[in-house]
């Protein structure tokens, strides 16, 4: 949505208020502390969207876009837009492991240091980009049981995390 991953909750909250997200709270307070969920549109479907920060920094380290409840031909429908949006706007960016992208139900994207302008020399992953296909056999929507999400994941906040999660240890 043209929202980076970066600042704080509060900030990027905000962010996505502007775009017509509204603020899910009581989703939100049904969820472990360091998630926030929104509803409104992502890239054309309607969608829940999960916001992850730090609930001690309240950075912000990912975020993934729910389109829920979809027949299974619908789910690969939308499965394969949202890849061929990813792969067409970063195509100079795309990685896709045979590993993670034979049974269509994972593709992925890095972003180096470089690739986002930071001005820095060195190569270095600082971002990753995934759409999940899924079958939710707790549905009560049969067929309507399959689910897609985006996922974006800025590593450098999500190292951070990791790092004061480690201190614990």
């Amino acid at each position: 949505m043209g929202i980076p991953l970066t600042g704080t909750i509060t900030q990027f909250q905000t962010k996505l208020q502007a775009k017509g997200v509204t603020y899910d709270k009581v989703s939100s307070l049904q969820m472990q502390s360091g998630i926030r969920v929104f509803n409104g549109t992502f890239s054309g479907y309607k969608s829940t969207i999960y916001v992850y920060y730090d609930s001690d920094t309240k950075l912000v380290y990912s975020a993934r876009a729910y389109i829920f409840e979809l027949s299974e031909e619908r789910a690969k429908q939308v499965f394969e837009d949202l890849k061929y949006k990813i792969q067409t706007k970063y195509k100079e960016y795309y990685i896709a492991p045979e590993e993670y992208d034979k049974d269509d139900k994972y593709s992925m994207i890095t972003l180096n240091k470089n690739d986002i302008d930071t001005g820095a020399d060195d190569i270095g992953v600082v971002g990753i980009i995934s759409v999940h296909k899924s079958e939710n056999e707790n549905s009560l929507g049969y067929p309507y049981h399959y689910n897609v999400y985006i996922s974006y994941e800025d590593i450098i906040n999500s190292a951070k995390l990791i790092e004061k999660e480690m201190d614990d240890i």
